[in-house]
């Protein structure tokens, strides 16, 4: 332990003020409000010189943040908590219970700053040591009350982490590990993770047999298994099936996520609708999402993109009468196009050609930034629409 805190009692009941101010707010969703007075209530702590406290507060703060989509001044607001120096002797959090709330809080901390920072493209090596401190510290988080909840909250930020990087057999080798570790009511979260991992392997039957597996548990069913049904549909070839699955998730209100993971059905939804030919209603979906994604999301703004060039891209098969396969999971096979050179259709699907490559483009040069190891089947899948798109464009041009 530190040097003793000599802090006083000078701000303490202003504090206080603020932070119930702020719990208010966020149960009455003001999020803007509920940042403001946690804010304001760091800048005393900060004063007070109590890192205790500042860290339950700064919890507060970003979570506020997050909710308004204010990703990147997440990120630098939780920044400061997530370091490994132990607080000093009598630096309590007053705001809290003792020790293990503040190992909580430093957990959610975490969590909120792994969410934060895949969005916002930051770099892999600080991801990584963060989900490395969440499982530190749930190995010292000693509450029986709680451990279940917290030991899966760590696992499922790596699972996810996982997940989103495409590296699936990574994914399905964690969850399997952590259903030893996680029982009861929470078991079917990482049960319905370990079907998503295999599912999107291609291993569909494995992934139907976890799936059913989480089924005799009763539960209702979760994001994460929604997720994983989405993407079986997908790989079995039933494209009406995953629309109406992926429409149910998008929505569907999820009363224990309190941040933004409304993004990844979305995704789901427009690529569903793409592949069954749904194409007026996958265009609405853009639009919508178009006007309501985070600006600071990165990650958002290069699958914003990559989608509607895959929208471009499809309406321009449509226009050769070449078989549409499934974006994400079927490698399109361009036929041998025979068209009339005075086709009309021919100069409508060079526009879409055209334009589809234009938003490839865009999508590629965003997610140059981001870590190609780590990210690696995110640019995989880019570049594989932009050949399509490039292969296509030459057929036309010979046609013509």
């Amino acid at each position: 332990m530190g040097e003793s805190y000599c802090g006083g009692e000078e701000y303490r009941d202003d504090i206080q003020s603020l932070h119930e101010e702020g719990l208010q707010a966020s149960k009455e969703g003001d999020h803007q409000r509920c940042a403001d007075l946690f804010r304001d209530a760091v800048k005393l702590a900060e004063a007070d010189g109590n890192r205790a406290v500042t860290d339950h507060l700064r919890w507060h703060w970003g979570a506020a943040l997050m909710e308004l989509g204010r990703i990147a001044s997440c990120v630098g607001i939780l920044t400061p908590i997530l370091n490994d120096q132990p607080y000093q002797l009598g630096e309590t959090d007053y705001l809290g219970t003792g020790e293990g709330e503040l190992l909580m809080f430093r957990i959610g901390a975490c969590l909120y700053y792994v969410h934060a920072a895949v969005l916002s493209g930051s770099p892999a090596k600080a991801v990584d040591r963060c989900i490395d401190m969440m499982l530190a510290d749930a190995c010292a988080f000693e509450n029986g009350e709680y451990q279940q909840e917290i030991d899966l909250i760590c696992l499922m930020a790596g699972v996810n982490l996982l997940l989103s990087r495409g590296r699936y057999d990574e994914a399905a080798a964690v969850s399997q590990k952590a259903m030893a570790k996680v029982r009861g009511e929470h078991a079917d979260e990482v049960i319905c993770a370990c079907a998503r991992s295999y599912a999107e392997m291609g291993d569909v039957k494995k992934a139907k047999q976890y799936m059913a597996r989480s089924r005799r548990l009763g539960r209702e069913e979760r994001m994460t298994g929604m997720l994983a049904n989405i993407v079986i549909a997908r790989r079995e070839g039933k494209s009406e099936t995953a629309v109406d699955l992926a429409n149910s998730a998008y929505f569907r209100t999820f009363g224990h996520v309190r941040f933004d993971l409304r993004f990844l059905p979305v995704i789901q939804k427009i690529e569903a609708e793409l592949s069954a030919g749904y194409t007026d209603e996958a265009r609405r979906t853009l639009l919508t999402f178009r006007m309501e994604h985070y600006r600071e999301a990165k990650l958002h703004r290069i699958e914003l993109a990559r989608l509607f060039g895959e929208y471009h891209l499809i309406m321009a098969l449509r226009q050769t009468g070449a078989a549409i396969a499934d974006c994400r999971y079927g490698e399109q096979m361009l036929p041998h196009i025979v068209m009339h050179r005075n086709n009309r259709k021919i100069p409508v699907a060079r526009r879409h050609l055209h334009r589809a490559l234009v938003s490839l483009r865009r999508a590629a040069k965003m997610a140059e930034p981001f870590d190609r190891k780590a990210w690696t089947k995110h640019g995989e899948l880019i570049d594989r629409r932009m050949a399509v798109a490039r292969r296509l464009l030459e057929r036309l041009s010979a046609v013509e």
